[in-house]
């Protein structure tokens, strides 16, 4: 039978406890005073969290050194405890006290248990801890199960209280962490927008580093869509953990932003598992760097998608929906940058335009101007000779040859004049593409340029090795061919015009190209001439007269096939023995 001063004197000392020790110590001491009271080997004292685990601090002191059980824990899980499989769980579960004085079977290393006592905590008809005790040499009494089951009724209040008071300082402390972040936060966003500028691809830049640190990703990128040389790419500009800056520019087959930006959603995309992915197979960056998370919204133009505002994490990191809603308004400003830049873009380029009509129109003025005032000259100075020949009895055969010069200076203006309609037009051109058959269009050239000259004697030879060369041009590839033959003969004081065409193929810093050579044996062009032959300021001078316009419209018109000439010796170092005019053109494929 308790003795009612001893239970009072119990009482009194747990009061003690919960008044003068802190949470982290009062479960032992409390323990501790129940062990000596009772005379018992060992046991515990724990309580029941929010998430329904019963959680035993008096374990680390009085039990932790003496059991061997390995990946012991002072938590045990509600699913632990919740199917009644052992008495203190069953006990919990029946709200109830429990008791045993026979041995128990116990897992190798455990205590070894010969009786046991378990009373729950009960807090208005909730259990809210528990008391366990065990080894009492001769048994557990009535007089025992009483005093403890006492001590559970007193504790009980207090215990709740203290819980509560545990959980609305941890509850305040989460608040105040939370606070604290979301100041911070505040602080990134505020920092952010403060610095943007004139430049939108550095207000991108600023964009994807901010969203690093506020979603504390791994990774963050501004993944964009490009096409180059009918080629789909992604530009990536992106951060990592250490605020490093990344920029990659690689093919876009195989990266998960670009079947995201392609797919065309709606709203946020989150990819958990990545590991688990075929995007490991076909994304390097994601298996090198072991990414297990992918969150990112499409930014769109206009309602088209052209890039994704992403994170990375290398777990599966949980987002909360504050921080996708961030993600969501980082992704919305940084489409209205892209938009800023795509129309910088556009105004830089029709001012560009404007600027380019601007200088062609003053070139082909200049130009013009300068080669028509030669052309007039020349025939109002043979129309003089002729009034002279014809008072002075000259031969018809001196007037003849003077209308002839009249006659070559009306087909030079009448060129002049389709070389100019040409260069106007050349952007006309830019996009209109077709296969072409190479040394066709070289036969036709040839045929063409000796019908004009029909009263020279020429010679044009052209050597192949193929028969059916397919390149992707237009029809101003003509052009190209007839300029370099024509000014090979109008520039050639021999009684014989010989001009050699090679054809062959080469490659250049990794791709391949037809290089066609014409080599002539003209008067040439000095060294000093060579470098500024093709450029639109060039002025003419005796010894290339009428060359400027022609070569021009030929650069230009390469220009658009992404193609290239420059002119040589045919001679290396004896320039006045003929030149060699090389063009060379994409290869796009032969027939043989």
């Amino acid at each position: 039978m308790i003795v009612q001063d001893d239970l009072k004197f119990t009482l009194s000392e747990i009061s003690k406890i919960f008044l003068t020790y802190s949470d982290q110590t009062l479960f032992y001491e409390v323990l501790k005073l129940i062990i000596n009271k009772l005379e018992v080997e060992f046991g515990y004292f724990g309580y029941i969290n929010e998430n329904g685990d019963l959680v035993c601090p008096s374990m680390t002191r009085e039990i932790w050194s003496k059991c061997q059980v390995k990946e012991k824990n002072f938590i045990f899980k509600k699913e632990d405890w919740e199917d009644g499989g052992t008495i203190w769980g069953r006990s919990i579960k029946e709200k109830k006290m429990l008791y045993s004085n026979e041995s128990f079977e116990t897992p190798q290393g455990h205590l070894q248990i010969e009786n046991v006592l378990v009373v729950p905590i009960i807090f208005h008809k909730t259990v809210i801890g528990q008391i366990a005790i065990a080894n009492k040499l001769e048994g557990f009494q009535k007089d025992d199960i009483d005093l403890l089951e006492s001590i559970t009724d007193f504790i009980s209040p207090i215990l709740k209280a203290k819980l509560e008071k545990k959980r609305e300082i941890e509850i305040r402390k989460g608040l105040e962490k939370e606070l604290r972040n979301s100041n911070e936060k505040i602080k990134v966003i505020n920092e952010t927008f403060l610095r943007f500028t004139d430049d939108p691809f550095e207000n991108i830049k600023l964009l994807v580093k901010a969203i690093r640190i506020l979603l504390n990703a791994d990774w963050a990128f501004y993944n964009k869509l490009i096409e180059k040389d009918r080629k789909l790419l992604i530009d990536c500009i992106g951060y990592d953990k250490n605020d490093s800056e990344i920029h990659l520019i690689e093919n876009a087959t195989g990266f998960i932003c670009t079947d995201i930006i392609q797919q065309n959603p709606y709203d946020l995309v989150v990819y958990e598992d990545l590991h688990n992915s075929t995007y490991y197979d076909t994304d390097e960056f994601l298996k090198e760097e072991n990414i297990m998370k992918y969150a990112g919204c499409v930014v769109k133009i206009d309602g088209k998608p052209v890039a994704d505002f992403c994170v990375l994490y290398s777990e599966n990191h949980e987002i909360t929906e504050n921080e996708e809603y961030i993600l969501k308004i980082f992704s919305k400003s940084a489409a209205i940058e892209e938009s800023r830049l795509l129309k910088e873009k556009l105004l830089k380029k029709s001012h560009q335009q404007s600027q380019n009509a601007f200088d062609r129109a003053e070139f082909y003025k200049d130009l013009f101007a300068h080669d028509i005032n030669n052309i007039f000259h020349n025939i109002k100075s043979a129309i003089e000779l002729i009034s002279i020949q014809e008072m002075s009895g000259e031969s018809k055969k001196k007037r003849e040859e003077l209308l002839d010069i009249i006659n070559e200076q009306v087909t030079r203006g009448s060129k002049l004049v389709g070389n100019i309609r040409q260069l106007s037009k050349l952007d006309e051109f830019e996009s209109k593409f077709e296969e072409i058959n190479l040394i066709s269009c070289l036969d036709k050239a040839i045929k063409f340029v000796k019908k004009s000259y029909f009263n020279k004697e020429i010679s044009i030879n052209l050597k192949r090795k193929h028969e059916d060369i397919v390149i992707l041009a237009n029809k101003l590839i003509s052009d190209v061919f007839e300029n370099i033959m024509f000014n090979a003969i109008k520039h050639n004081m021999n009684k014989k015009i010989e001009i050699e065409i090679d054809l062959s193929s080469v490659e250049i810093e990794g791709n391949v190209y037809w290089k066609i050579e014409f080599k002539d044996n003209a008067m040439g062009i000095p060294d000093n001439v060579k470098s500024k032959l093709f450029q639109s300021r060039f002025k003419a001078n005796s010894k290339t007269k009428g060359m400027g316009l022609g070569l021009l419209t030929v650069k230009k018109i390469l220009d658009i096939y992404d193609g290239d000439i420059k002119v040589e010796d045919r001679i290396s170092g004896e320039y006045k023995k003929g030149s060699n005019f090389i063009i060379y053109l994409p290869c796009f494929g032969t027939q043989n």
